[in-house]
This record gives C-alpha cells, structure tokens and sequence, in this order.
C-alpha cells in the first residue's frame, strides 16, 4: 500500500497506534510488576507474623518440659497452613510439616540455605524458590531461636507461592480486557487526530516552503482560538520576524565583512585543531601562501609556512591562558615582523582562536633607525667637542708661548665650530620637515633655473674641486610644481654629495625629463659609486658608505635624509642608481606643471 504508507495521515495514525500500544504494554507491565510485588509483599508480612507466633510457641512448649520438635512442627503446620521447619544449628532437620519422619535424616543440611544464613546474620531472613526438598515453588522466611533446647537453630515457614500466581492470572485477564478496550477507543481517536494533524501541518508546509523560497508574504491568518490557531499565527509573526532578521544578517554580514576586508590588521579564525577557518584579506597578504578556504572546512596552518605562527596557535589551544600576545618573524619575501595576539573561546577541540597580526617592520625599522640615530649624533657631537676641547686646553696652557699654535688652534676650534653649526642646521631642518613645521609653497617653477642658482651657490666648492657641472634640461621638462626653495636645496645637497665623492675635475651632469604627468631629475656624477648592500640605507640619517672620507670632506650625513624628506613632501619620490667605480645617479620626480 504505497498510498497509504506515503500518507503522512496514516503515519501519523500508525505513530500514535504504536505509541499507545507501548503504553499501554508498559502501563500493564508496570501493573503486573508492581501487584505481583505488592503481593509478594503481603506475603512476606503474613508470613513473618505467623513466623513470629510460631516462634513465641515454640518457646512456651519448650519451657513446659520436652517436646517432639517433628510433632511439634507439625502440629504448627497445621494450624497455620503453612510448612514449618525447625532447624538445629549445624543445619540438620529437627523437623518439618512438610516430610515424613524417615525422611528427616535422609534430608540434606540446610545451613546454607540463604534464609538461613540471613537470619543469624540479619536477625529475620527471606527468599523465594522452588524447594529441592518438597518440588513446589514456595516464600520461605526464617528467625532464629536464641533460648531454649533449641538456641542457636532456626525456626523457618515457608508457604506456597502458587495462590499468589493464581491471583495474579486473574488480575492479567482484567489488564488485558482493559487494554484491548483502551486500544480500541485510541484507534478512533488516532484517526481523527491524525486528520486534523495532517491539515494544520500541509498549511504549515506550505508557509515554511513560502519562507524558503523568500516570500514572507504569505499569511496563513487563521481565527483559530486553538493551539493550532496559536501555531499559525505564530508562524506569521515568525514570517514577519525572518524578513526582518534576515535583512539585519545581511547588513551585519556586509559591515563585518567590509571591517575585516578594510583592516590593515590580519584577522584569522582557527578551530580547536588548529585548522585555519577565515582569513581576511591583509592575512593574505602577509602569507601569499594561503590558499582560497573551502567553504564549511579549514585548512592546516602548515600551508602558511610560518613555524612561529604554528607553535603560537598551539601554545594559545593547550596554554591555560585564554590570551596571548608576542611577535613572530616571517621570512617573506618580504621580511616581516608580525605582533600576533591570540584570544581563545571555548575549551579543546570545541573551542575557537581568534588570532590578530600587526605588521610591525616598519616601527622595528624606525626603532632601529632611532637608536642608530642617537648613537651617531652622540658621535658626530663627540668628535667636534673632543677637538674643540683638545684646541682650547692647549691655547690655554700656550698662549703666551707659541703665537703660532694659537692660529693653529683657533682656526681647529672655529673649523669644528662651524660643522657643528652645520650639523644642528641640517637637525633642524630635518626635524621642521618630518614635524610638518614648515608647508612647503609649491607653484609653477623652472628647474633649470633652480639648477643654475644651485650651481652658483656652490661655485666655490665647485671651483675647488675643479668641477664642471652640466645642465640638460629640455624645455618641456623645464617647468613643474614645486616649492622654490625646496627644490633649490635638494639641487645643492645632491650637487654637493656629487662633486665631494666625485674625482677633482670629473664632471657632474643635471638633467630632467618628462614622466607622463611629472618631471624626473637626475644629478649624475662619475665618482666611486656606492656598493649594492649600502643602497637600501642611503638615505638614513648620519648613514656613511666610508664615514671617515665624509668627515674629511666636511658632510653632515644628513644631507640625502634632507632631500629624501622634502621631494617626499612635495609629492614625489627619489631613488638612486650606483655601482662601485662607476658613479651614481640620483633621480627624483615632481609634478608636471599645474599638477597638484
């Protein structure tokens, strides 16, 4: 019957069948359990009053003079309608209502017997079971005789067992009769459960399907004043409220997703095994090895190749503390410093790790700079000031004695003076630039003028070192946006840094092109170049490829800082091309003219 399997009213029915069924089994079970121990109950009561008037009788015959212990079992017996044996205290039978006389010896011992042994231990002992002795399944009870010519033995009833089943047979026809009408009365109300069920929950569906395919305008708008009536108006209170959240969700959606895609942090979700659940963006682009997550799986972190990350993720799952905060390093390319810190949510395998990576390079490359920086203005002030120091010490213990050593001296103390003039202008001009404490002014400028009066300002150096300085500038590269007197000192700064590492009359050539919207200048000299591995820091302060030539040559070592700082201020950028003995060249570019 396909149809009637496939009818949810009919499963529904055979459901509830089923399940009264069961009841009603276990409801008749638990009453044929529950009467058979309650009669075994009162049996057992019975039983231990009769025991005990047995007992007080046995006592009252023994203090009246010797008595027959097998007559006067029997006689017990029969009075009581029970079996009752008196036991001696190695177990032996006495007597017994239930055997004959000869059969007393031939009796086994019944020591052992579990009434028995409770009743000397227990003070009353009990158990049911099929005598070996008599064949009949019977309730023993048993107490034991502590006075008299029989102290130390047991005096035992027992009693047949078969009433008790008799009663219970006829109280299980009644449960039966009962269930069968219970039966019957539930199959007429099944069906029609069954079809009220089947109505309320096809409407249902169909509600549940209109929310499913995203229709949350379908109402069932029942009158109902029923559970089913609450259900229903339930469900389009529901449908309202899923519309609702499900527009909340996406707008919640779409904001954490564009928090986490607009982080310049990388956020990375792992489970308790440390598989890799979500990365945004930034994470990828500190481990391009990263793979595309599958949806609804993770990855191992072996794929980010970054041993550091891995024994902290570890460290974060098995440590007793929930957070976790150090700086790991990874060896790119790029290098990068990362400071991860690790929150944990949940215990083992069933908790979670929320892991944020800070890229900290460049702050450990600023600190590094820093403490380079204190170090070489302590040493560029201490070499000055120890000869200033040394001249003035001198000039004081021979003054009067050696005129000739005075100029001598004089002249070292104002030399040192005036390059530590040098070095706290080039300070301070390098610090108003990184403060921001002068904006630079830009307008339309000619850089072949601002080359020539560069040129000027430096003629005596440039005549000193026999320098000749040539000037390219093509009159469409001629005009950009710059600061005047900006780009006039970065012209002399890159003109003095030629000539000074240059050969004495080598020449030194300024030229500039046009780069779509800006102008690229270069200052090219043919001196002894700079060394591949010193090309990344030349533009640091107090930085020296040979220092002790620089002093020599009267540099401050910040004047390709300065020129770094103020092309970067006017929008451009600046870069250097060099190799040993085959000179260098500078290049750094301007907005074209009326380019902002």
């Amino acid at each position: 019957m396909p149809g009637l399997r496939g009818s949810l009213r009919w499963k529904l029915t055979l459901f509830h069948w089923t399940v009264v069924a069961l009841v009603l089994a276990a409801g008749m079970l638990y009453l044929h359990v529950s009467l058979s121990r309650q009669l075994v109950a009162l049996a057992e009561e019975g039983l231990a009053r009769n025991a005990r008037l047995a007992l007080h009788h046995l006592l009252a015959a023994a203090r009246r003079g010797p008595v027959d212990p097998d007559a006067l079992a029997g006689e017990m017996g029969r009075a009581l309608g029970m079996r009752v044996t008196i036991i001696a205290s190695d177990g032996r039978l006495l007597g017994d209502s239930g055997l004959a006389a000869s059969d007393l010896e031939r009796a086994e011992s019944h020591a052992g017997r579990p009434e028995v042994v409770d009743a000397h231990r227990l003070g009353i002992g009990k158990d049911s079971r099929r005598s070996a002795t008599v064949g009949h399944p019977l309730l023993y009870l048993a107490l034991p005789i502590r006075e008299g010519p029989f102290a130390g033995g047991v005096l035992r009833l027992a009693r047949d067992l078969g009433e008790v089943e008799s009663t219970l047979t006829h109280m299980r026809g009644i449960l039966y009769a009962g269930g069968g009408l219970a039966f019957l009365l539930a199959l007429g109300i099944s069906l029609g459960a069954g079809e009220v069920a089947r109505r309320a929950i096809r409407e249902i569906l169909r509600t549940v399907e209109a929310i499913i395919r995203g229709d949350f305008t379908r109402r069932i708008g029942s009158s109902r004043r029923d559970e089913l009536g609450d259900l229903f108006r339930a469900l389009d209170t529901l449908s309202v409220h899923v519309e609702a959240s499900l527009a909340e969700l996406r707008l919640e959606r779409d904001r954490l997703e564009g928090i986490l895609n607009g982080m310049a942090e990388g956020v990375m979700v792992a489970d308790g095994a440390g598989n890799i659940l979500l990365a945004n963006p930034a994470l990828r682009r500190f481990f391009p090895s990263l793979p595309e997550l599958p949806p609804g799986a993770g990855v191992p972190l072996e794929v980010l190749r970054a041993p550091g990350v891995k024994e902290a993720v570890r460290q974060a799952i098995g440590g007793r503390d929930a957070h976790l905060a150090r700086e790991v390093e990874i060896l790119g390319p790029p290098r990068r410093v990362l400071a991860l810190s690790a929150g944990r949510y949940g215990e083992g395998r069933a908790g979670s790790l929320i892991l944020v990576f800070h890229d900290v390079t460049e702050l450990k490359r600023l600190e590094a700079v820093r403490r380079d920086f204190t170090a070489n203005v302590s040493h560029e002030l201490r070499t000055p000031l120890t000869a200033i120091q040394g001249a003035a010490e001198t000039l004081h213990d021979s003054a009067f004695q050696d005129p000739e050593a005075v100029r001598r001296f004089a002249a070292t103390i104002t030399r040192h003076c005036r390059r530590l003039t040098s070095l706290v202008d080039d300070l301070l001009e390098l610090g108003r630039i990184e403060s921001k404490g002068e904006h630079p002014q830009p307008r339309e400028v000619s850089v072949r003028a601002a080359a020539e009066a560069a040129v000027r300002l430096l003629d005596p150096l440039l005549q000193e070192r026999r320098t000749a300085v040539e000037v390219d500038v093509p009159a469409e590269a001629d005009r950009a946006w710059a600061d005047p007197a900006a780009l006039e000192r970065i012209l002399i700064n890159l003109l003095q840094n030629a000539a000074s590492y240059s050969p004495e009359g080598s020449p030194v050539r300024v030229s500039a092109r046009r780069a779509g919207d800006a102008v690229a200048v270069s200052v090219a000299d043919q001196g002894d170049g700079i060394p591949p591995e010193h090309l990344p820091r030349i533009f640091e302060r107090f930085y020296r490829v040979d220092p002790s030539r620089s002093r020599e040559r009267g540099g401050t070592g910040l004047g390709l800082a300065i020129v770094k700082h103020l092309v970067q201020s006017l929008g451009g950028s600046i870069e250097v091309q060099s190799a040993p003995r085959k000179g260098s060249t500078f290049r750094f570019t301007l907005p074209g003219s009326g380019q902002i």
